[in-house]
């Protein structure tokens, strides 16, 4: 039964307020300690972000081929201007602004795209790291940071920076949508505690794609790089030196390499480096000169071989595939209401099975809502996700059906509770947007719910081709045996075939050539259940001629040779 709305708001309220001081009072220092260090934010990947990294990434583990890269390489042309964190959001600057900014800018020529002159052509990290901080400012993880690009997209700077959108504020439903032409397709990792994985990277790299890695810690010599001379060797920092003020690392990302840079380990000279982009600003780092600004890190070979994320895991490399012009075509809209954000689990499922089949097995599948975080979501919060994936599977008929599962996250001061899906639409472009009508629907403790929208109304529309001349006709029949009639439309210069498919014509695209005054005729000919198409009229010779197409079923008219006299206008 559902609380009165003025007790769930202040209950929300109080327990938002609880969360927001354990928060501020335990986790808030190791975004940026007292001595004013640079902003790091770095975490570990949620236990359901490593599910789906474990499920959807491509594991590279060497080279794919035979021959070398070059010995140095650097991928400056589409970078962004250097830009300055100032959230714990370091993973977002990597994998958003720097990443998602650079493939986009490839894809569409954008030299060196700068967000105070061109905020549309920069990604926002604002966005991706409003999805995956959970509410508070306390970091996120690259994993997750890619995972919400291949599944959301990822808004530009003209719609959200990290000042018009911090960490607790939710992205707008506009921004939801704008975010979406600018999705990644897919994912991929490399181990760089390897040779071949080493060789892979650069490999990577020198195919003109950067990619995204971290620091196991950030260490005091890392913030006061290349000014701090300890386990720095002609720029190229090697080893950590001083105290560890944050052990989850900082993330940065990786645009190039040099086989050749030498340094002194305090043992031996050693050579091999990678070139990398930090997101402190102008102020740190060296100048890298193809860009004219500080902001740049030169980090060992070594290093990525021999040190460990928390003295245990391998340092990876993390990619992502563009989704090169992407048009968005159909789009689901939820919204929900809820205390604990993390324990909804939206998906919008499609599929012609019916329920159960559908519910249980569908056609596909799309997760439809960002749940990290033990913060509130509002009802009337929307969020909007791509849907163009389901056309591919004749979605004239298939149900779009909402799956609602409210989980169960252990947290201190949680109380059981539930919440509320209010609203579920689906909507193509072009068409006006279908809602459902069976909202509001509360949710069940660890239990699916389900909401459902039906069948669309197939687009029963259809453009023919504009005719020229007074001669001409159209003739009906079911000729693909369907049960719809199709027709056959002729004109001066022109003869067309719509297929009807239950009420949406397509063109058969037949090879049929061009009469003038053509005239056109169903019948079954040689009585095979199947209607053959009769032609006749005036070739671009000026000979008359009378054609008879046998139907073959499958769609397919193939003339038969059968001689006629030739006629017009018949």
């Amino acid at each position: 039964m559902l609380r009165p709305r003025k007790d769930r708001a202040a209950r929300r309220a109080g327990i938002a307020l609880m969360f927001a001081a354990v928060v501020v009072c335990s986790m808030q220092p190791r975004v940026v300690s007292a001595q004013a260090f640079h902003p790091t934010g770095l975490r570990e990947p949620t236990p359901e972000e490593k599910a789906w990294w474990e499920k959807n990434a491509i594991k590279i583990t060497g080279p794919t081929r035979l021959a070398a890269p070059p010995a140095a390489y650097k991928n400056t042309r589409y970078l962004p201007k250097v830009g300055s964190q100032i959230q714990g959001s370091c993973a977002a600057w990597a994998v958003s602004y720097y990443y998602k900014t650079y493939q986009e800018a490839r894809e569409h020529g954008w030299v060196n795209p700068n967000p105070a002159v061109n905020p549309e052509r920069v990604m926002s990290p604002a966005y991706i790291y409003s999805l995956n901080c959970g509410g508070v400012d306390n970091g996120s993880s690259m994993q997750g940071n890619a995972k919400s690009i291949v599944e959301f997209g990822n808004a530009t700077w003209k719609d959200a920076t990290e000042a018009t959108l911090p960490c607790y504020k939710w992205p707008t439903e506009d921004m939801f949508r704008n975010a979406i032409p600018y999705r990644g397709l897919s994912v991929a990792e490399i181990d760089l505690s390897t040779v071949s994985g080493l060789a892979a990277l650069k490999e990577h790299l020198a195919s003109g794609d950067p990619a995204v890695t971290q620091v196991a810690g950030t260490f005091t010599n890392f913030d006061g790089y290349p000014n701090d001379p300890r386990g720095v060797s002609n720029t190229v920092y090697f080893a950590h030196a001083g105290s560890n003020r944050d052990a989850r690392g900082h993330a940065l990302m990786i645009i190039g390499y040099d086989d050749n840079k030498r340094y002194f380990d305090g043992a031996t000279t050693k050579s091999g480096a990678l070139l990398l982009v930090n997101s402190w600003g102008t102020n740190w780092g060296v100048v890298e000169p193809s860009v004219g600004t500080r902001g740049f890190m030169w980090i060992s070979y070594e290093y990525f071989r021999t040190y460990r994320v928390a003295g245990i895991d391998p340092i990876h490399a993390v990619m992502m595939t563009d989704r090169i012009g992407h048009q968005p075509k159909m789009y689901g809209v939820v919204a929900a209401d809820h205390v604990y954000r993390a324990e909804l689990k939206l998906q919008i499922l499609g599929g012609d099975k019916g329920v159960p089949g559908v519910t249980n097995d569908p056609d596909w599948a799309v997760n439809a809502f960002p749940s990290i975080g033990m913060v509130p979501i509002r009802g009337d919060q929307r969020v909007v996700v791509d849907l163009t994936d389901g056309l591919t599977s004749a979605p004239d008929t298939h149900s779009f059906w909402l799956s609602a599962f409210d989980a169960r996250v252990d947290f201190p001061f949680r109380t059981s509770d539930t919440g509320t899906i209010t609203y579920f639409a689906i909507e193509r472009v072009g068409k006006p947007r279908v809602e459902c009508q069976d909202v509001p629907l509360q949710t069940a403790e660890m239990e699916y719910r389900y909401l459902n929208i039906g069948v669309l109304q197939p687009d029963r529309t259809v453009t023919f081709e504009s005719f020229t001349g007074v001669n001409s006709n159209s003739a009906w029949g079911d000729y693909d045996n369907d049960g719809d009639l199709d027709v056959a439309v002729c004109s001066l210069n022109t003869i067309k075939l719509y297929r009807n498919d239950n009420g949406v014509f397509r063109d058969a695209r037949l090879s049929i050539p061009s009469l003038q005054s053509g005239r056109a005729a169903w019948g079954d000919f040689n009585d095979d259940g199947r209607l053959d198409l009769a032609l006749c009229g005036i070739k671009a010779d000026r000979t008359y001629i009378t054609q008879v197409y046998r139907n073959r079923g499958g769609g397919e008219l193939v003339e038969t040779g059968i001689a006629l006299p030739g006629v017009a206008m018949g």
